[in-house]
């Protein structure tokens, strides 16, 4: 299995760049994010996204996931407080 853990991020570091490939599940956990905008994770495929414990977190734009959309199966948020 191949993962894609990104942690600690703030809004700076987005979209996510130099990490192209095909992964198992991409993890976005532990950051300073306040807004996912649209295509964070350009060039990344994968079938399983986990959005957890980002308590900055407060808003999600259509198309965050941009090309990624294709391949997902999975989409789970948790622990985001501020995502109303």
């Amino acid at each position: 299995m191949v993962y894609l853990k990104c942690e600690h991020l703030t809004d700076a570091d987005l979209p996510i760049q130099g990490f192209s490939g095909q992964y198992d599940a991409v993890f976005l956990e532990n950051t300073e994010i306040t807004q996912l905008q649209e295509n964070c994770f350009p060039g990344i495929s994968t079938l399983q996204v986990v959005i957890s414990n980002n308590l900055k977190l407060a808003e999600v734009e259509p198309g965050f996931l941009g090309s990624m959309s294709a391949s997902l199966k999975s989409l789970a948020f948790t622990n985001n407080p501020n995502l109303g």
